[in-house]
């Protein structure tokens, strides 16, 4: 059994932590991010932002390998519509390969949060009964956990970051019945009601929001790119392979139960593109990105050329 009441900070944290740090991020100009960085890494511990999603990472690989010794895991939150949500999720993620490609990662969030009820509405504000008005980063924090995953296993997802953010902002966006609804209750008393002037359609018909050729962006060049000629196991050398007294351990095993997930804080790094993407002067370079596309497509066309002829040598 695992208490995630306990291993996790309050809600009221949680928010407090999201605010602190995008404030932190969102500077007016070049003389405020100046004054901020004597002080930027004290101020971003302090919001415990990292660490949260560290924990979330933390306790995901626990279970992964808690499930492959063969015992049964028990997740125990107050409702089981948050935090029960994320951490089974990122395990999903990190066991099976089949929800790291932008369908079947759609897929998971419908299952796990849309289906199971995570309060879309409330935690986001979208029609909010409490005078202050702030969103309860959950979902955010499972988005942020997923881009930590992204940047530590690149082939290991069909999808860029660039997805996970247009996916945030979809799920603030009032026009689609996928992100709403505090349950699937309500969403089906809304399309009863002939009073609801609600036409349903799911996010996931981005064709709604977006052109075939920016769609075709959130693409990872680097997915599923072949490393080397499969092997037996980790020590057998690939016969292909330089032999030498020394065998090399690679830095994520091929035969791995689960993604090896290196969830320490020191490890993790601040979702720039997500946090400063409202800030003119902290973001990337247009051009710098899209060659940085070409010579990852171009990479993974040779490797594909030297990977076929290899194969077929054999």
């Amino acid at each position: 059994e695992i208490d995630l009441d306990k291993a996790f900070p309050s809600q009221n944290s949680m928010e407090d932590g999201f605010s602190s740090l995008v404030d932190l991020h969102c500077v007016e100009n070049e003389k405020e991010a100046d004054k901020h960085d004597s002080e930027y890494f004290s101020r971003l511990e302090q919001t415990g932002w990292l660490s949260t999603v560290s924990t979330a990472l933390r306790l995901s690989v626990d279970v992964c390998e808690s499930l492959w010794k063969g015992k049964t895991v028990v997740l125990i939150e107050g409702e089981g519509r948050g935090t029960s949500l994320l951490v089974s999720s990122l395990v999903e993620l990190m066991l099976e390969g089949c929800w790291r490609t932008r369908l079947g990662f759609q897929t998971l969030i419908q299952n796990n949060w849309v289906s199971l009820g995570f309060p879309f509405s409330t935690a986001h504000q979208l029609c909010s009964y409490r005078s202050e008005r702030s969103i309860v980063p959950i979902f955010l924090i499972f988005l942020d956990a997923v881009f930590q995953l992204t940047q530590q296993f690149p082939s290991h997802f069909e999808f860029r970051s660039e997805f996970l953010l247009d996916l945030w902002d979809t799920a603030l966006l009032p026009m689609f019945d996928t992100f709403i609804f505090d349950s699937e209750h309500d969403r089906a008393l809304a399309r009863r009601n002939p009073e609801t002037p609600m036409n349903p359609s799911s996010a996931w018909n981005w064709d709604i929001q977006f052109t075939k050729e920016y769609i075709k962006k959130w693409e990872n060049p680097l997915y599923d790119i072949p490393r080397r000629p499969e092997r037996q196991n980790l020590h057998t050398p690939s016969p292909y392979s330089q032999i030498t007294d020394k065998l090399i351990q690679p830095p994520v095993p091929d035969n791995a139960n689960y993604l090896p997930v290196n969830w320490s804080v020191a490890s993790l790094s601040v979702w720039r593109q997500f946090f400063n993407r409202s800030v003119p002067f902290l973001q990337k370079s247009v051009e710098g990105e899209e060659q940085l596309l070409k010579i990852q497509k171009k990479a993974r066309t040779t490797i594909d050329g030297i990977y076929k002829v290899t194969v077929e040598s054999r």
